[in-house]
């Protein structure tokens, strides 16, 4: 086995036992029958600590050894009258401390063999738990969701390059569409296509017109070069949305709305405005 001290953990077999205590493993529960366990409320035997239980069981085998032997022992008076004192309570503390094993819990060691991960049920832990590591390590990104791939909803979207003046018939009807702007990069995203902007737009309401435009962080765009252009949209902003739904989180970062609301890992290799939309729904 191995033992956790406050400093290391140390193996611990019948040898290292014994060199530890002077007693085998198995007679270490009448060394507690004597000496008590005020931690498990063990009474022992009043008066009798470690050392002597030790001693004692060490020379006489057993706790059954001490009292068949303690008419001849020559044990001092003080001990002697502390063993016969304490007879009830040194059995009634082995009983204690021994482990029961009739106990009737209704399985067998070999219904409790490992038959492997549960995949579904342990990403279905590690998400909620925001265990992201975990569902690497156990290679869980790819178990279905809903009927699909974790991750084929966020990857079903191409990522098209077009110029403004080419987008505005593209985006078509008035349904929701995605912004993101980083390092530069423009994106406009519908259901089932991203957008790469090849010219930065001068007159985004124009080129939006009265559509829901959902973004993640929208005072990173007004504080950002050209924020002004941003006014007049009707921005729907995704890290308020989550505040709204649960102001107790410690933290809205893109990544863990993902695993929370949509039941998957994070892709970072992909534009994050594919998932813009989803969470929006």
């Amino acid at each position: 086995m191995l033992l956790a001290t406050n400093n290391d953990t140390v193996d611990m077999d019948e040898q290292a036992f014994f060199e530890k205590y002077g007693v085998a493993s198995s007679q270490f529960v009448d060394v507690k029958a004597m000496m008590g366990d005020s931690s498990d409320n063990i009474p022992g035997i009043p008066g009798i600590g470690e050392k002597t239980a030790l001693k004692l069981i060490a020379e006489y085998g057993s706790l059954d050894g001490v009292y068949e032997a303690l008419p001849t022992a020559k044990h001092t008076p003080s001990t002697r009258a502390k063993l016969e004192n304490g007879k009830e309570s040194a059995y009634l503390s082995q009983k204690l401390a021994r482990i029961c094993c009739q106990a009737p819990i209704g399985v067998t060691l070999a219904d409790l063999q490992n038959a492997g991960i549960r995949r579904e049920a342990a990403r279905d832990l590690f998400l909620r738990l925001e265990f992201s590591a975990f569902i690497k390590r156990f290679d869980l990104t790819s178990l279905p969701s809903d009927g699909e791939p974790a991750t084929a909803q966020a990857q079903a979207t191409s990522v098209v390059e077009i110029s403004v003046s080419a987008l505005k018939d593209a985006l078509g009807a008035t349904a929701p569409v995605a912004l993101d702007v980083q390092d530069g990069t423009w994106m406009i995203a519908n259901e089932s296509t991203v957008w790469r902007l090849t010219d930065r737009p001068a007159d985004l309401p124009a080129l939006l017109g009265e559509r829901t435009v959902v973004c993640f962080d929208c005072k990173s765009l007004y504080k950002g070069e050209g924020g002004e252009i941003f006014r007049g949209l009707h921005l729907f902003d995704l890290m308020l949305g989550a505040y709204l739904v649960n102001s107790a989180r410690s933290g809205y970062e893109l990544s863990s709305l993902v695993s929370d609301y949509l039941g998957e890992l994070y892709d970072t290799a992909t534009p994050r405005i594919r998932y813009f939309l989803r969470l929006y729904g």
